[in-house]
């Protein structure tokens, strides 16, 4: 401590005394019923030393006062009161009587910031520590997605957020164009907290650089519409500008002030708004100008007729773009609504209602395979496969399902009666009950769902199953939904199996789409995530007649809505109701839906009288090898040949083939069930328990996870891992593996030959899916009796107290193993050869197997104790 001599004068204390008073007075005026001087002493005397508690309270006293001192105590006591009032007095009570802040600090045992020390010194104003980050607040947050809302696009994307599966939104702008065009996203954030928010709390708004179908309205508005919009403006201006400078001066001045205020559509100037505004504009200058006389000036006429000219030139042409952009505005609203509610009907979807999205996807051809000849790709040598994807959501029994269908076939009809007959056999598959009552039908606007066919179908569902029916139609050129992001998984998945096998028809298909989708929901297990049926749909015979429903006796044009309501008829002799809503967000008021009038069927001849099917007149996949073609050329070119053989694939390739060959194989079942182990760790729920058991347990247990999977009919994943170099396990995951999880894992290699035995295992568990068993059979070391798990020459255990002991596969690692929740079977056959069992078993994704912190590399300082 500094000596008693360097504390501040007494008359620098008596000009600050009274101020220090009258802070303590007003900071502790609460405190004093709740605070006991006694215990506030007694805290004291263990923060300062006795010279300075002396000398500080002799300073704080004036004549004795004992008031003073117990607000003294007190103040001391409740130096570190996180108050910003009690921290404020006792401040300045340190700045009146010590005066130097890190003496106060040595005093207090605690410490006063700098801007706190400033303020109770009279050197400046008390400032807020920073004002809360807007980044993160909630009405900035909906201010910016509502704002994001109407300047993008709805995609097939889909992503997960926090744990959440989310639609991507397409930005029409980027994002440093949509902050710099708003005056109101200015305000509320600049460009850095800008650019933070977005990727914080709006990430699933992107710009998107690649779009494909895209609608040829939308396509021909960006690229040709606007240009000419901005040259017509720019021409508009320059001709008014010619004849009167200051002509648009007021116009410009209403709209900047509309753009400050946030009011003005985000197109600026080529929009509907600014070209109303400005036809009007011009109309009330037109007319201004009349009414005033023509100067007596030379010329003055002529210049008059001109201007008037240019001026209703001007408008004609702005007239007729503001025709376009009505109609474009029309169908851009369109768009939101129907998309709106599709989506708002899928987050809030009602436990009585189900919700199907069907389309047809692009027909697939085959043959695919990892190498294609060119042969492959003749017309006569490729068949096309015709899938009709189907989204069916609805809750059942409390639980909500989220089930992908796809039907494929090699019937090549896109049309309404293959999707009846499919939609037909789709409800059949759904198991659904009688609480569903209404079923909504989300479809584009193809000839193939917008039919008086498939409207008639429809009729037949609410008759028979359920009371109300909606048909929602998607914006032409608009149809994209849950389908889409389907077929784009489809592809994948045939993709990814053609790169091993060779699709040639439409039961290949069939395996590389379930193999893909089993691989799929494993990532994200139903029913909490989606799950995916692959039907081979063959409708029956192609019905020689068609039934729709008889437009000539309604006021529907079907070709005109986008959302029908089909209930049924309280009298049963009638058919049912049907209303046109127009737009689906208007189908929740029953004012605004129009009856289309009487509810025929009409039959009449179906165009085809058989489906049409894709057939292949050849296959070379198939077709032997063509030797006599190598023969000739063998016959011709054998002088020039080489001595040394030569093999298709280099060395490298072959044993990499040969690798993943065995990979594949099983195990042997028989050899491991005829061995009998002595079991030494408990098992399950049989803590002390020594039974005679056998690796049985581990086989009945992978029996039990195959049929708890939802993806058993597929097999087990099994994978031997010998057949890789397990010093070099992790680059192998990496690089051979390619990601995959396996649900059995083993090895005909000995982990004794390895360097570090413990890290090949725990490398290995992360191969392990949810629910893996990994299962090793390692003998004993035959100098010492150890496990490979346990080689004295390679690992020690090191204790609390600092020795060194060897480590123990059942006393230091298994009960590390189970209180990380991996489930552990551990024993040891009780004759010769004296070999050991062990299988562990990961029960979620997120159980890892690490290695306690006392495991030491190297040898052990001594040795000697069992396994």
């Amino acid at each position: 401590m500094p000596p008693v001599s360097k504390i501040p004068n007494p008359r620098y204390v008596i000009e600050r005394r009274s101020r220090a008073r009258s802070a303590v007075t007003a900071a502790l005026e609460g405190y004093r019923a709740e605070s006991d001087s006694l215990g506030a002493a007694t805290v004291i005397i263990g923060v300062l030393g006795p010279e300075e508690k002396n000398h500080l309270l002799r300073l704080l006293t004036d004549e004795g006062d004992g008031g003073v001192r117990q607000q003294a105590d007190v103040a001391l006591h409740l130096a570190k009161d996180p108050t910003p009032s009690v921290k404020k007095a006792v401040a300045s009570a340190c700045v009146a009587v010590v005066r130097f802040r890190a003496k106060s600090n040595q005093l207090l045992g605690t410490s006063i910031g700098p801007r706190l020390w400033r303020t109770a010194s009279g050197q400046g104003r008390l400032k807020k520590l920073g004002r809360p980050s807007v980044v993160n607040n909630r009405k900035v947050c909906q201010t910016v997605r509502d704002y994001l809302l109407q300047h993008s696009s709805y995609t097939a994307k889909r992503i997960k957020v926090a744990g959440k599966i989310v639609q991507v939104h397409n930005l029409k702008r980027s994002r440093r164009a949509l902050w710099t065009s708003s005056a109101q996203m200015q305000k509320l954030l600049c460009l850095r907290a800008w650019y933070t928010h977005l990727g914080k709390h709006q990430s699933h708004f992107k710009k998107l650089k690649c779009r494909s179908d895209v609608c040829t309205f939308c396509h021909k508005y960006d690229k040709v519409f606007l240009p000419s919009l901005r040259t017509l403006l720019s021409q508009s201006e320059s001709k008014m500008i010619a004849h009167q400078p200051d002509y648009w001066k007021a116009i410009q001045v209403y709209w900047n002030s509309l753009k400050l205020q946030g009011k003005t559509d985000p197109d600026d100037q080529c929009s509907l708004q600014y070209v109303r505004a400005a036809i009007k504009y011009m109309r009330r200058m037109l007319a201004a100008r009349a009414a005033l006389p023509v100067p007596d000036v030379a010329g003055a006429l002529g210049a008059r007729l001109d201007f008037h000219k240019d001026e209703a030139d001007a408008m004609a042409a702005l007239a007729k773009a503001n025709v376009i952009l009505e109609c474009c505005e029309h169908h851009f609203s369109g768009v939101k609504r129907q998309h709106g509610f599709r989506e708002d009907k899928v987050d809030n979807l009602e436990h009585h209602c189900v919700d199907i999205q069907l389309d047809f996807m692009e027909n697939m051809t085959t043959p695919l395979g990892p190498e294609e000849a060119q042969d492959w790709f003749w017309a006569t040598a490729r068949q096309s496969i015709t899938t009709l994807g189907f989204y069916a959501h609805y809750w059942l029994n409390g639980v909500e399902h989220h089930q992908y269908f796809h039907f494929i076939s090699d019937i090549l009809n896109h049309d309404s009666a293959f999707a009846v007959q499919a939609f037909g056999d789709l409800l059949l598959r759904l198991g659904l009950s009688d609480q569903h009552t209404v079923l909504h039908v989300f479809a584009d606007c193809g000839p193939h769902f917008r039919s008086y066919e498939f409207l008639w179908c429809l009729v037949e569902v609410c008759k028979s199953k359920f009371p109300t029916v909606f048909l929602h139609f998607l914006l032409e050129h608009h149809g994209k939904g849950r389908n889409d992001g389907q077929f784009g998984l489809q592809r994948r998945w045939a993709v990814d199996y053609a790169r091993d096998h060779v699709i040639s028809d439409v039961s290949d298909m069939k395996g590389a789409l379930e193999a893909g989708a089993m691989m799929t929901m494993s990532l994200d297990p139903p029913p909490a995530g989606p799950s995916y049926h692959i039907v081979v749909f063959t409708p029956a015979a192609k019905p020689k007649f068609v039934d729709k429903l008889d437009n000539s006796k309604t006021d529907l044009q079907i070709e005109y809505t986008y959302c029908l309501r089909i209930q049924r008829h309280p009298v049963p002799m009638y058919v049912a109701v049907i209303k046109d809503f127009v737009y689906s967000d208007r189908s929740t008021d029953e004012q605004k839906g129009v009856s289309i009038g009487n509810v025929v069927m009409k039959r009449q001849p179906a165009k085809e009288e058989s489906w049409r099917v894709s057939y292949r007149k050849t296959e070379p996949e198939k077709d032997n090898l063509n030797v006599g073609v190598l023969q000739r050329r063998l016959d011709h070119q054998k002088h020039a040949k080489l001595a040394n053989l030569a093999s298709r694939a280099d060395p490298e390739i072959v044993k990499l083939a040969r690798d993943q060959r065995r990979a594949g194989e099983g195990l042997d079942w028989l050899h491991i069930r005829n061995e009998r182990y002595e079991c030494k760790v408990p098992v399950g729920t049989r803590p002390n328990s020594e039974v005679e058991v056998s690796a049985d347990h581990c086989i009945q247990a992978l029996s039990r996870l195959v049929a708890d999977r939802p993806w058993a009919r597929a097999g087990v994943r099994v994978l031997d891992i010998g057949c890789f170099d397990l010093d070099l396990l992790a680059d192998h995951a990496a690089t051979d593996l390619g990601g995959f999880r396996f649900d059995f894992l083993t090895s005909h290699y000995c982990f004794c030959h390895l360097k570090d035995a413990l890290g090949a295992l725990c490398v290995a568990f992360e191969l392990l899916r949810p629910g893996g068993i990994l299962l090793f059979i390692e003998p004993q070391h035959v100098a010492t009796g150890s496990l490979p798990y346990t080689e004295h020459n390679r690992y020690h255990w090191l204790s609390s107290d600092g020795s060194t002991e060897v480590v123990q596969l059942h006393r230091h690692l298994l009960p590390h193993w189970k209180e990380q929740g991996v489930q552990v079977f551990s024993s040891c056959q009780c004759s010769a050869p004296f070999d050991h069992v062990l299988a562990l078993r990961r029960g979620s994704g997120n159980v890892r197997l690490s290695l306690p912190r006392e495991l030491r590399p190297g040898s052990a300082a001594a040795w000697g104790g069992d396994v």
